[in-house]
């Protein structure tokens, strides 16, 4: 632990609340998404096995037109089947503000 925190302690103040079955179940895929701020989480998943498949789905809506999407791995991740991203135009035009 560094400065008082530990990985568990700030994904939790974020809003994960299976983080800390990481400590009994070892190391198994773990999906957790969100934004940090007010949005906070939108999807949190965990698995029971380390070879165990997690998918997730989650609806982010963003006002802008431009700008980027970042998703790391952390952890000892070490093989992915696959990792989709979908990008759905918005249905009404945006108007400027």
């Amino acid at each position: 632990m560094l400065y008082g925190k530990s990985l568990f302690s700030v994904l939790e103040k974020a809003g994960a609340t299976q983080i800390r079955d990481l400590e009994k179940k070892g190391s198994v895929p773990y999906i957790l998404q969100l934004v940090n701020g007010k949005e906070g989480v939108f999807s949190e998943q965990i698995a029971d096995r380390i070879d165990d498949i997690v998918e997730n789905t989650a609806t982010y809506y963003n006002a802008k037109v431009r700008g980027n999407s970042l998703s790391r791995t952390i952890g000892s991740g070490t093989k992915f089947d696959q990792l989709k991203f979908k990008y759905d135009a918005p249905i009404m035009p945006m108007k400027k503000v």
